[in-house]
């Protein structure tokens, strides 16, 4: 199962407008979806793809600077094991390759299954409005849960950690360590330096926030050379990193 951004709008309003979807995502009123409306430029679209097959479309607003409304259009094809895994594929694209720093969705108390399966991505209930959805005619109350990229990272950086532990391997070589093992570390560093290939000035942020209350010295992203390397300073040296090969260079310090 992979994610991929879309804008084929044929695609989409084929899962947009399938029958377990429609009445799911939609509230009173709305019998129809055309993605060409929708794609306005305040909204990305990810196609879950089982094989060649298109199981789904996620569906996320950019509501605020780094704040996406999430919704979850998955085909009967994607239920159970199979939707939350897609799910936390989703959240990862979208916290390594965009703005995101939160995702947010509503759950209608009609469908108590989609907070179930939120919870089951990783999200969390933020708060519970009456009378934030319309259903059978009458309003009724929503539950707003949300994930923000620094509760994701903790929870997930540990999938990180080869990275980060090939980094200090490399810019460590011949010298010895400030720190013993620190499995945390290596991950967030690893998850840090994946997402900086695309977003270098939010995954500073964010290793960043981890370190200063760690006991690390933050580091700072510098700019990126013709070559694709990045020049970051890590205080205690100036070093480029390469995203896509993994490669360190030294250019002053230690």
């Amino acid at each position: 199962m992979k994610i991929e951004i879309t804008r084929d709008h044929g695609l989409i309003n084929q899962v947009l407008n399938a029958p377990e979807v429609i009445g799911a995502v939609c509230p009173d009123g709305v019998t129809a979806l055309d993605a060409k409306g929708l794609d306005d430029g305040t909204r990305i679209f990810l196609k879950v793809l089982k094989g060649e097959a298109v199981a789904g479309i996620y569906v996320l607003q950019r509501t605020l600077p780094g704040v996406f409304e999430v919704h979850t259009c998955l085909l009967n094809s994607c239920r159970g094991a199979k939707a939350v895994a897609a799910g936390k594929l989703g959240v990862e694209w979208m916290f390594l390759n965009t703005e995101a720093t939160r995702l947010y969705s509503l759950c209608p108390d009609s469908n108590p299954a989609s907070m179930h399966y939120a919870f089951a991505v990783g999200f969390h209930q933020a708060f519970h409005r009456a009378q934030l959805w319309q259903k059978g005619g009458k309003p009724e109350g929503a539950t707003v849960v949300e994930l923000t990229v620094q509760q994701w990272a903790y929870k997930n950086a540990d999938r990180y950690r080869e990275t980060g532990q090939a980094f200090h391997k490399q810019l460590h070589a011949g010298r010895e360590e400030h720190h013993g093992e620190d499995v945390l570390h290596d991950g967030m560093l690893g998850l840090a330096l994946t997402m900086g290939g695309v977003q270098p000035f939010k995954a500073q942020e964010l290793y960043n926030t981890w370190a200063v209350a760690a006991g690390y010295a933050p580091g700072q992203f510098k700019g990126r050379l013709s070559n694709g390397e990045q020049l970051i300073d890590i205080a205690e040296a100036l070093i480029t990193y390469h995203p896509g090969t993994k490669q360190v260079g030294i250019l002053k310090g230690f």
